[in-house]
């Protein structure tokens, strides 16, 4: 009698485990309440239950709950979501119906949850675009400022350089003239010399 007891307990723990595991599921569920809900899976060979928490630093977004697809991600973390910075929490468990509750009932106090937690992560995307946009901005002003001042530089060298071309033509000016003042000067007074000279000349024949 007991063998048969035991065999029957035996073929029922084989249908069981044949059969897979019963898992709740759950599409977004944020705190404790499931925003879309579905009816429980049950889970094929090598699957369990599995619960996924997407969450970025202490802030949890929202909870899934279904059959595990990849038992090798279970008890994993994982960032799949390079804008945002969220990471995938993966945690498994082996009985039925223990990946979580579901309560299908929104209230007032998640949709305040949730919005804050969305007002946090658009405020700081918010700074961090003000923070990259006046770093842009200063180094676009910097460089304006840059050119402004190379062109100004440039300006007062080509004056410099005309006040100084001016200079010298009027110091060569200046030169010439004086050159030829010097120069009736001298004739003026060696033409009288020699008017001199060549009637003293004249008075000795006479």
């Amino acid at each position: 009698m007991s063998k048969y007891l035991l065999l029957g307990f035996s073929v029922l723990i084989f249908c069981t485990v044949g059969q897979g595991l019963i898992c709740n599921v759950c599409n977004f569920k944020v705190g404790s309440v499931c925003l879309s809900s579905d009816d429980p899976c049950r889970t094929k060979e090598d699957q369990q239950c599995e619960t996924t928490r997407v969450y970025r630093g202490s802030i949890t977004f929202f909870t899934k709950h279904d059959c595990g697809k990849m038992i090798e991600l279970c008890n994993k973390t994982e960032q799949r979501d390079s804008i945002f910075d969220m990471n995938y929490n993966r945690s498994c468990c082996t009985f039925d119906l223990c990946n979580g509750d579901v309560i299908n009932q929104p209230s007032l106090t998640l949709f305040t949850g949730l919005s804050l937690a969305l007002g946090h992560r658009a405020k700081e995307g918010g700074r961090e675009g003000g923070r990259e946009g006046g770093r842009e901005g200063g180094r676009e002003g910097g460089r304006k400022e840059g050119r402004k001042e190379g062109r100004k530089g440039k300006e007062e060298e080509r004056t410099e350089n005309e006040e100084g071309r001016e200079k010298r033509k009027g110091r060569r000016k200046e030169g010439r003239k004086e050159g030829r003042k010097e120069g009736r000067k001298e004739g003026r007074k060696e033409g009288r010399k020699e008017g001199r000279k060549e009637g003293r000349k004249e008075k000795r024949r006479l």
